[in-house]
């Protein structure tokens, strides 16, 4: 039995609500990075969903960075090279809240101010530390996207309760 959830759906979701911000704050017009993990299918999925959700709500935007990162450390390291080569970004957006909490480090770290207005970052799965930034507000972390978890404790338990009962179990995608 599987018990998962639609990894491409929620990266969508992610990248919808950078696409909307984007049209309401910027014009429609933003230079993105997309802190991605391509060396898994699950990073796979939320990297090709952010970046297609994005584009088609704020198709004006430009992906001018890919880079893969899923830790601090990692989102640190990369969005300083980044921010060197880019120093035009304005919205970063990840498949991991850790990457982008390394991505606000970096940003705070090059100088740039925390509460800039015209700047989006956002990430998925909801960590402390990410919720801490969304609730201190006026900051540049606007957004993330976290796992539906009652919905998967829902599926663990309706699929141990077939598996028992039925002797066999759906795949819940949720």
């Amino acid at each position: 039995a599987t018990v998962g959830y639609d990894q491409y759906n929620d990266g969508r979701k992610l990248g919808q609500y950078a696409g909307k911000w984007i049209n309401d704050n910027l014009g429609g017009k933003a230079q993105v990075a997309v802190l991605g993990f391509t060396l898994m299918i699950w990073g796979q999925a939320r990297t090709k969903g952010i970046e297609e959700g994005l584009m088609a709500v704020a198709p004006n935007a430009t992906i001018v960075a890919r880079q893969n990162a899923i830790s601090p450390v990692e989102g640190l390291n990369v969005t300083r090279t980044i921010l060197q080569a880019n120093p035009d970004i304005n919205v970063i957006v990840g498949v991991e809240d850790p990457a982008i909490e390394g991505a606000y480090k970096a940003w705070v770290a090059s100088g740039r101010d925390p509460k800039q207005k015209g700047v989006f970052l956002g990430g998925l799965d909801g960590t402390a530390p990410a919720l801490n930034l969304l609730k201190e507000g006026d900051n540049i972390y606007q957004a993330s996207m976290a796992i539906p978890l009652k919905l998967v404790g829902d599926a663990i338990a309706e699929t141990a309760h077939k598996l028992v009962t039925e002797g066999k179990a759906p795949d819940n995608i949720v």
